[in-house]
């Protein structure tokens, strides 16, 4: 299927015309595709007017931090844009990240990282990252949705068992998901994944204590 068409069923709408501040600085999950390569950016914020904007500054200055991107627009700057206009920047965020989930097994992305809420870890946050956190944080349904989380007894013990238990990543043994990650230079989140999907049983798996 085209995949503006998929969009296009997900109910993003194709921004066939020039945004403008007075309409479109809204919250709003977003989709750039690259018309030729047919590889994704996905992204939310809490005013696309502005996000597209630095978007286009930092792409043809050369100076984007998403080196993927950048090097995509370097290769042919044809982007399409589509998005969804949301209420708020936390539905926002839970849309882009159930894109990126739709996406991400079939290697088009151009993100960095595979989780909509929280960058690499170890990797210098860059200032639309930055952008991001600041917009989450200073939503007071956010902030007080995570800090209830925070208190659940599953969240603790997802933490610990995180810390805690060795894992197994194409015969090597690591301590944790934690040490495996900085090893490999692989997104925690994504090693996550993988050991709860099937298809990686065989290389990547838990070690019971």
């Amino acid at each position: 299927m085209n995949l503006n068409n998929k969009l296009n069923e997900l109910s993003f709408t194709n921004a066939t015309e020039k945004l403008t501040k007075s309409k479109d600085s809204h919250p709003a999950a977003y989709v750039l595709l690259n018309t030729e390569t047919e590889k994704v950016y996905v992204g939310s914020t809490e005013n696309l007017y502005k996000r597209i904007h630095n978007h286009k500054t930092n792409l043809l200055n050369g100076e984007h931090k998403n080196k993927n991107l950048q090097d995509s627009f370097n290769n042919d700057p044809l982007f399409n844009l589509s998005f969804i206009q949301t209420k708020n920047v936390e539905q926002a965020i839970n849309i882009e990240q159930q894109i990126i989930d739709t996406f991400v097994s079939d290697g088009i992305l151009l993100n960095i990282a595979t989780d909509a809420r929280l960058p690499r870890k170890g990797i210098k946050l860059s200032e639309e990252t930055k952008e991001k956190q600041i917009e989450l944080w200073n939503n007071t349904e956010f902030k007080n949705k995570m800090l209830e989380l925070f208190k659940t007894p599953e969240y603790r013990q997802k933490q610990s068992d995180g810390v805690k238990n060795p894992v197994s990543i194409d015969g090597t043994i690591f301590g944790n998901v934690a040490k495996a990650s900085r090893s490999l230079s692989i997104n925690h989140n994504t090693i996550s994944k993988r050991l709860n999907n099937p298809k990686y049983s065989k290389t990547y798996f838990r070690i019971p204590k």
